[in-house]
């Protein structure tokens, strides 16, 4: 996973995943999730907006309220 998104995500996000893992806190209130897995929900959130023209988003986390939080970000290379 570190691999994968080395050049994708800026570095602090790696060190949170290599010290933290995916994990959730404030008794899963906020959980950080692993992108992989919700990459098709992105998907097809992004599918027809005007969003989707700017590049690849990613979750990166979500709340006990249903709430996903997605990024995107530029390619780092």
């Amino acid at each position: 996973m570190l691999v994968k998104y080395k050049n994708i995500v800026p570095e602090i996000l790696l060190e949170i995943w290599q010290d933290e893992g995916f994990c959730q806190f404030q008794q899963g209130l906020y959980n950080i999730i692993n992108p992989d897995d919700w990459q098709d929900v992105v998907d097809v959130w992004m599918e027809n907006t005007p969003f989707q023209q700017l590049g690849n988003f990613y979750a990166l986390a979500r709340n006990a309220f249903g709430c996903i939080y997605i990024i995107q970000i530029q390619n780092l290379d």
